[in-house]
């Protein structure tokens, strides 16, 4: 099976759209991306693509840092979703390694996320708290990671780091 992993085109939102929806039990996810397109925050926006169909999708969007003193670029990785029938045959690992690269390339300081971090340590995400940062939602500490893309990613940044207000707005 040879997986295509490449920027989102606009003829692929309406796939986009059903693979989140299909992946997700909340409606909220699909009305997140909808919502940071509409807003101009997606960032960057990736595709996993087999035989010519999209079957999977991740997001990156702006994130603010209560003490950013050296006005650090920070984005929050999700949401990242795959066909429930295509899980767990590595796509959304492509979907996040392509997006980092993309992320280093576009020359970011530090990618956040609020996940499993059995699952996200793998790409080198670590505990966001160890660098004094924090998130607004309660959940527990070692989920909400930070990955610095470079050695001084994280200089000068700490405390809250505030997802883009979408994601309140909707409940995200």
């Amino acid at each position: 099976m040879r997986i295509l992993i490449r920027p989102e085109e606009p003829e692929d939102i309406p796939a986009i759209h059903n693979i989140v929806t299909r992946a997700f039990t909340s409606q909220s996810e699909p009305a997140l991306v909808d919502r940071l397109r509409e807003e101009d925050a997606a960032a960057l926006s990736v595709v996993a693509e087999i035989n010519k169909e999209v079957v999977g999708h991740v997001l990156f969007s702006p994130m603010t840092i209560e003490n950013n003193l050296f006005n650090k670029h920070c984005f929050g990785l999700a949401p990242l979703a795959v066909k429930p029938e295509l899980q767990h045959q590595g796509i959304g690992s492509k979907l996040v390694r392509f997006g980092l690269e993309r992320s280093l390339a576009l020359r970011w300081d530090a990618v956040f996320v609020l996940g499993s971090a059995a699952y996200y340590h793998r790409f080198g995400f670590t505990e966001a708290g160890k660098s004094d940062l924090f998130t607004e939602y309660e959940v527990p500490s070692e989920d909400f990671m930070v990955l610095a893309l470079n050695p001084r990613g994280l200089d000068g940044c700490s405390g809250l780091a505030i997802y883009h207000t979408v994601f309140k707005e909707l409940g995200v």
